[in-house]
């Protein structure tokens, strides 16, 4: 298959304005900065963004469930409960994080299962796990 030629991206100066308000200047300002503050080569980027976090996408889910669940089963594990979650000591934003994805089952008529539960939590609450400040009260002393 042929791939489109860059010279096949001919926005007008209407649409660039079109992108630039619906994504939003906030959105695109790094785009801007890598760009030079060139709109043409700033919204390229943006979609090419989108490209490629479109192909890595089945790659990216298999890291975070493999991950997630390698994590609630360590714990699982050393603390004898799936509940875990509600044992240990974390900061603000993992307990919100928690209690949101207990929010949402709730919404969803669901039983708040410990499955539910781990699948509700976003991957940004699991990456947080594996920072600095978990280190000692989590990875030391459990995992």
């Amino acid at each position: 298959m042929i791939q489109p030629s860059q010279d096949a991206f001919l926005y007008t100066e209407e649409i660039l304005d079109t992108f630039e308000n619906y994504l939003s200047p906030e959105r695109l300002a790094s785009y801007y900065a890598m760009a030079r503050r060139d709109r043409w080569v700033a919204i390229r980027l943006y979609e090419r963004n989108t490209e490629l976090s479109e192909a890595l996408y089945g790659v990216i889910q298999g890291v975070e469930v493999t991950l997630r669940n390698a994590i609630h089963n360590a714990l699982t594990s050393q603390l004898g409960t799936t509940e875990w979650y509600d044992k240990l000591e974390f900061d603000d934003p993992e307990l919100n994080a928690i209690q949101e994805a207990k929010d949402k089952i709730i919404q969803k008529r669901q039983a708040v299962t410990p499955g539910r539960v781990i699948a509700e939590l976003t991957f940004a609450f699991w990456v947080k796990l594996t920072s600095g400040i978990y280190e000692k009260p989590l990875w030391v002393k459990y995992l």
